[in-house]
């Protein structure tokens, strides 16, 4: 389906429409299926109906696009709004028991985790180690780094085994995501004769991915929370690092090494907080 995802919807409306009706065919196979084995309650049944719903919705744009009924241009778009809408019937019918918060914390990860092999995979592709050793070392060290943050963040300081409402994990892993495509794609930008636009990516890219990584704080152990002290030094290292960024702006050598000193000092300062708050039997705001 992602293949066939791009600014010519002429193209692509109709192969993206198909693939997407037939992922909601196989998501309801899968409710169905469960049901099967465990009943059909109120909620499964409501889920179910919602996304026979979405599957007549897109099946029908998709049969009205091949019979030239409709356009398959950009006013296709519509159509993705509809389920948003639809879903606002069912909310009622559906269950609103709290999300299972570990098991949450886990799928975020998990796709994070596979974000970050894109991103490995772009480095050593526009970076080959026989070409441009150094850059690529520089970059997948700085990436490295990122990793470690997240990892640390959302393994090491959030609290488990807390019963919370995962709004605000599933947000940020949006903005995590994509600032870490961002990034991925400012990597692919400095090796390319569109290397005009790597370094603002680079620069938004950065902002975003610790943004978000920062607004999960709001679920870490009471010993690791981060207070407005902690949130100013850290929002001053990402300032004073993405303007030394535009203030190179030339060397990619160079930008690279300003990268990693910035990313470095995120996980420096991460650590001086982690080291001090087990230390610290009253939590202190650090």
């Amino acid at each position: 389906m992602s293949l066939n995802f791009s600014n010519d919807f002429a193209q692509t409306a109709l192969p993206f429409n198909t693939f997407l009706t037939l992922s909601y065919v196989i998501i309801l196979l899968q409710y169905y299926l469960r049901g099967r084995r465990i009943g059909f309650n109120e909620d499964i049944k409501a889920t179910l109906q919602m996304l026979a719903t979405y599957i007549v919705v897109f099946a029908g744009a998709t049969l009205l696009v091949v019979f030239k009924l409709w356009t398959n241009d950009e006013r296709m778009l519509i159509v993705y709004i509809i389920p948003f809408l639809i879903s606002f019937f069912f909310q009622k019918r559906m269950s609103h028991d709290p999300i299972n918060f570990p098991h949450m914390v886990e799928r975020c990860q998990l796709i994070t985790i596979i974000t970050f092999g894109e991103t490995v995979i772009a480095i050593i592709k526009n970076y080959p180690l026989l070409e441009l050793p150094l850059e690529g070392i520089l970059l997948f060290f700085a990436m490295a780094t990122l990793f470690i943050f997240y990892i640390s963040q959302t393994y090491l300081t959030i609290d488990h085994h807390r019963k919370a409402d995962a709004t605000v994990l599933l947000y940020a892993h949006l903005v995590i995501v994509l600032g870490l495509n961002f990034f991925t794609v400012a990597m692919e930008l400095f090796s390319s004769h569109h290397n005009d636009l790597a370094l603002p990516m680079l620069i938004v890219g950065n902002l975003i991915f610790y943004s978000g990584i920062l607004s999960t704080s709001f679920y870490n152990q009471q010993v690791h929370q981060v207070g407005r002290r902690g949130l100013f030094i850290y929002a001053l290292i990402l300032l004073i690092g993405n303007v030394a960024l535009l203030l190179d702006g030339h060397s990619n050598i160079l930008l690279f090494v300003i990268l990693n000193l910035l990313s470095h000092a995120m996980i420096a300062y991460h650590v001086i907080r982690f080291r001090k708050a087990n230390h610290s039997l009253l939590g202190e705001d650090v």
